[in-house]
């Protein structure tokens, strides 16, 4: 029965370590998490907000200033994966403000971005990434693949 017992721990604990190799390092999750909070950060740093009372009216997002902010941050700690999908993120922003014809003075408008002021976080990253959509969906995914859960910073 003792045998019985520690063969069956070996194999549990062998499954486990398997587990473990398997997935990603879990020292990527700190590069990664502190990529996603500074693009919140400059998310935030890029809005124009209206707001009446305590309802916000209006957010709107200076695109080139957002694009200049996050082209700035450093993800060179990142996994590949997480780097090719956040280049990407970059290019179809890039891409998104030239083909509008955007000038740096150029501010983005979701007319429907309206709710309480404890919701600006929420609001901002909805903004920022309302027609990139998919390019920042392949960034979450990335993220999700290395432990890093984008919680609140999904759209």
């Amino acid at each position: 029965m003792k045998y019985l017992i520690a063969t069956a721990c070996l194999a549990a604990f062998g499954f486990g370590l398997t587990g473990c190799l398997s997935r990603p390092q879990t020292s990527d999750q700190p590069a990664i998490a502190s990529v996603l909070a500074q693009k919140e950060g400059a998310s935030l740093d890029c809005e124009q907000i209206l707001i009446d009372g305590r309802q916000i009216m209006k957010v709107q997002i200076h695109g080139w200033q957002f694009l200049a902010a996050i082209k700035k941050i450093d993800v060179s700690g990142c996994p590949e994966l997480f780097r090719t999908a956040w280049f990407a993120y970059c290019a179809t922003w890039e891409k998104k403000l030239k083909t509008e014809n955007a000038t740096e003075d150029t501010l983005d408008l979701i007319s429907m971005m309206k709710g309480e002021i404890g919701d600006l976080p929420a609001l901002g990253r909805r903004l920022e990434a309302y027609d990139t959509e998919p390019a920042w969906q392949r960034c979450e995914q990335a993220a999700t693949q290395y432990g890093v859960l984008p919680m609140a910073i999904s759209n």
